[in-house]
């Protein structure tokens, strides 16, 4: 049997506090949300505009403000199902 595998996405914000805030999204978690953080990973521009709130994953499950971020990085890699 052929395992399955996810693409997801990993990393942190940088707020305006200086408080690392980290993420974890998958298309499965959330697809809404997942293509902005594949946008990001693909032209490391930010996606979200002002007023806007991004959603930090399942494991975290809560949202930011995009207007408190100020830097951020971030990765990807597979997971099994």
């Amino acid at each position: 049997m052929e395992k399955e595998f996810e693409k997801r996405y990993y990393g942190y914000f940088i707020i305006d506090s200086g408080l690392k805030v980290h993420f974890d999204v998958s298309r499965e978690d959330n697809g809404e949300y997942f293509d902005k953080f594949e946008f990001l990973y693909n032209h490391n521009k930010f996606p979200w505009e002002k007023g806007e709130v991004i959603w930090l994953g399942k494991e975290n499950d809560y949202f930011i403000l995009a207007d408190r971020i100020i830097g951020f990085y971030i990765n990807g890699y597979k997971s099994a199902k």
